[in-house]
């Protein structure tokens, strides 16, 4: 299975209506009009998903999920999750999708007292209130189809401040700020199951909760070499199986699966190992 990029893919794709961006600080307004289930997805940067029409059927890699009906929304820290837009009857399925960077959500939080503790981050669900509704579609009305620029800044700001005053309690506020903690995982346990996505070695090390420099220093005593070598022999291992079980399969394909941009680099360096 294909596992898709986000905010990346959705910033890559001319079919997606990006209404505000900035690096990859975006606001998406999502429209899928076919059942897309199971979508697996690594979540790259913190998300917040308002559903408008249809249901969101969401599964973490921890084993937590949850239906996101119309009128909710759920904040998605970093990480890897079964996605399914469920669409409803004689409409599409309607979603706003909003991504922050996390140097945006540490200049949010730092307005606020640090946890004394960690936090687990995961998933967390919440209404919609009317505020942030309107606020939202004035962002459409103003800012659509398509504006880049600092302005997303603000805007996404501005968003998170209107949400915390809007929202009852400190559960949002503690959501965000448990997106800044990283949660420990196995390195072997995730790099064998995950090594032939398309992640970099600095997703990987965020996925297992470390920092890079210490990803570096665990993964090589866990495999006994840097982490991009092992990578790239396991990923050209993977692919001659795949070419040998689909001789059909697009090259190009290949290539993007394994994460090369370059298909004319992805050729080279198969060669190189296999001849």
């Amino acid at each position: 299975m294909f596992m898709l990029t986000v905010p990346q893919a959705f910033l890559q794709n001319d079919a997606v209506t990006k209404v505000l961006v900035d690096g990859q600080n975006c606001l998406i307004d999502k429209v899928a009009f076919e059942i897309n289930a199971d979508n697996e997805r690594y979540v790259a940067q913190p998300a917040l998903t308002v559903v408008r029409s249809g249901k969101l059927r969401i599964s973490a890699q921890d084993g937590m999920g949850m239906i996101v009906e119309p009128g909710q929304m759920v904040f998605l820290p970093v990480g890897v999750y079964f996605i399914s837009d469920l669409i409803p009857e004689n409409e599409p399925f309607r979603a706003f999708v909003f991504f922050f960077e996390e140097a945006l959500l540490a200049e949010f939080l730092k307005e606020f007292p640090t946890p004394l503790e960690a936090l687990t981050p995961q998933l967390s669900l919440f209404g919609f209130p009317e505020s942030l509704a309107t606020f939202t579609q004035g962002l459409l009305d103003l800012y659509g189809p398509y504006t880049q620029g600092p302005v997303t800044r603000y805007k996404l700001l501005e968003l998170l401040h209107l949400a915390h005053g809007a929202l009852p309690g400190s559960a949002f506020l503690q959501c965000l700020q448990a997106s800044q903690f990283r949660k420990r995982y196995s390195i072997t346990a995730l790099m064998e199951q995950h090594y032939d996505k398309p992640f970099s070695v600095e997703d990987y090390a965020h996925l297992t909760g470390r920092s890079l420099s210490t990803f570096h220093r665990d993964f090589k005593r866990q495999f006994g070499e840097a982490p991009k070598r092992w990578l790239v022999a396991r990923r050209l291992d993977r692919a001659r199986d795949l070419l040998a079980q689909q001789p059909q399969q697009s090259i190009q394909d290949l290539a993007f699966q394994f994460g090369y941009d370059n298909v004319s680099h992805f050729i080279k360096v198969f060669q190189d190992k296999f001849g």
